[in-house]
C-alpha cells in the first residue's frame, strides 16, 4: 500500500504541474503570439509585392529581403537592453506598434528607394522585441518543468503564420491590392496589443535603472 501511494501521489503532482501550463495567460500569449506571427508573416511575399508593383529587379529584392538579417543582429541588441528593463508586455506593445507602423510605411511607398530599406530595419527591431519578450513572457507565466514545451508551442505557432498568411494575403492582394494586405498586416499587430490585456507578470527591471 505504501508503494501504491507514493505511485498515486506522484500522478497527481504530475497532472497538477501539466495542468499549471495551461493557464488564461498562456492562451493569451499564444493568442497574442499568433496575431503578431500573423501579420509578420505578411512580408513573405514581399518579393512578389516589389516585383510586380515597383517594378524592381532581383538585386533590389535579394537587397531588400536581406536587410532584414543585417539589422537584426544590432537590433537583438537593442531588443534585449529594453527587454531586460522593462515589462515583457511593454516590450511585445512596442514590438506590435512598430510592425503596424511599418505596414502603414510600406503601404504609403510610391517608388523603391532607402526608405524600404529603412521600414526592414524597422521590422527587423519589432521582431526583436516579440521574440524576445515572448521568452521572458513564458518564464514569467509557466512554471520551471513547463518553460521549454511553452517556448516550443509560441515558437510553433508563430511559425505556422509563416504558412497561414501567405495563403491569405496573396488573393486578398490580387483582388483588393497590395495595400489591402498592408492593412490587414498593421491590424492584426495592433489585435495582437488586446491579447495582453490583463495578462500577469512581473514588473521587472535589471539593478540599473534609465535615467
Amino acid at each position: 500500500r505504501p508503494r501504491s501511494d507514493s505511485g498515486a501521489l506522484r500522478v497527481s503532482r504530475h497532472a497538477m504541474t501539466y495542468a499549471a501550463l495551461w493557464t488564461p495567460a498562456l492562451f493569451q500569449l499564444l493568442a497574442a503570439a499568433a496575431m503578431w506571427g500573423f501579420a509578420h508573416a505578411c512580408f513573405v511575399l514581399l518579393p512578389k509585392y516589389l516585383a510586380v508593383e515597383l517594378g524592381v529587379g532581383a538585386r533590389e529584392i535579394g537587397r531588400t529581403m536581406g536587410a532584414f538579417g543585417i539589422a537584426s543582429v544590432p537590433m537583438a541588441g537593442v531588443a534585449g537592453y529594453v527587454v531586460d528593463r522593462r515589462p515583457y508586455r511593454v516590450s511585445i506593445a512596442w514590438g506590435a506598434a512598430l510592425l503596424a507602423l511599418s505596414a502603414i510605411g510600406f503601404a504609403c511607398v510610391e517608388n523603391f528607394g532607402a526608405h524600404v530599406y529603412a521600414l526592414r530595419a524597422l521590422q527587423a527591431l519589432a521582431n526583436a522585441l516579440i521574440v524576445t519578450a515572448v521568452g521572458v513572457a513564458v518564464v514569467e507565466i509557466t512554471p520551471p518543468s513547463r518553460h521549454a514545451q511553452a517556448v516550443g508551442l509560441t515558437g510553433a505557432i508563430m511559425l505556422a503564420m509563416n504558412a497561414v498568411a501567405p495563403v491569405a494575403t496573396e488573393p486578398l492582394a490580387a483582388a483588393a491590392g497590395w495595400n489591402a494586405v498592408f492593412a490587414l498586416a498593421a491590424a492584426a499587430a495592433i489585435a495582437s496589443l488586446g491579447c495582453l490585456v490583463g495578462m500577469p507578470g512581473r514588473e521587472h527591471r535589471s539593478r540599473r535603472t534609465l535615467a
